[in-house]
Parts: structure tokens; C-alpha cells; sequence
């Protein structure tokens, strides 16, 4: 069962969050102040195809140096993005009267 939800991800290497879709089956959402591990939103099948047009110049640098799996830079953005800042609820826009959350996790400061 579950529902799904959309991550939107705050670091400063995106310009804009880095948005990732994925099927909550916990009985309750985060809320604003709780960390979120970086492995529940991080989805296997991104690829640096997917990210690359969204990256600031840092974080096209830090991409091409890091020396691992994509999974794994993205991990290390979810430590440092990993604060729930709100959860805000939409109708899905081709099925009406169905809500989803998005919840956003910024970096810490």
C-alpha cells in the first residue's frame, strides 16, 4: 500500500531543490524539525544524467571529484540536508481529490 510523497531536497549544490518522488508506507509523515535519513529518499535509479542540468558550479566540482557511487554523494547530502523544514500538502493535479506531501529537508546553516 503506502502513498506517495515527493522529497524536496534544499542544498546549495542545486539550483533548485532536488526533487525525488518515493512510496511512504510508515503510518506518519516527519515534521518540521526531524532529521530524515538521507536512504529514504535517495532512489537508485538517479542518475547523474538526472541531476548534472540542476547542479551549481560547486556542485558539478564536488560530483566530478567525489571518488564513489552517486547513492553515495547523495547520502552525503542528506546528512547535511537532512532537517525536515515543512511539509506542505497538494492536490494531485490529474487525479482531483487526491493529496500528496512534499517534504522539504534543508541544509543545516
Amino acid at each position: 500500500m503506502g502513498t506517495d510523497i515527493k522529497f524536496a531536497v534544499i542544498h546549495s549544490f542545486f539550483d533548485n531543490p532536488l526533487e525525488v518522488w518515493v512510496k511512504w508506507n510508515l503510518p506518519f509523515l516527519p515534521r518540521a524539525g526531524e532529521d530524515v535519513n538521507g536512504w529514504v529518499w535517495i532512489d537508485e535509479n538517479l542518475r547523474r544524467e538526472d541531476i548534472m542540468g540542476n547542479l551549481t558550479t560547486e556542485g558539478k566540482k564536488s560530483l566530478a571529484q567525489w571518488d564513489g557511487d552517486l547513492s553515495d554523494w547523495l547520502y552525503e547530502i542528506g546528512i547535511a540536508a537532512g532537517t525536515v523544514s515543512s511539509v506542505s500538502y497538494y492536490e494531485k493535479k490529474d487525479k482531483k481529490g487526491e493529496i500528496y506531501a512534499t517534504v522539504w529537508l534543508k541544509e543545516d546553516e
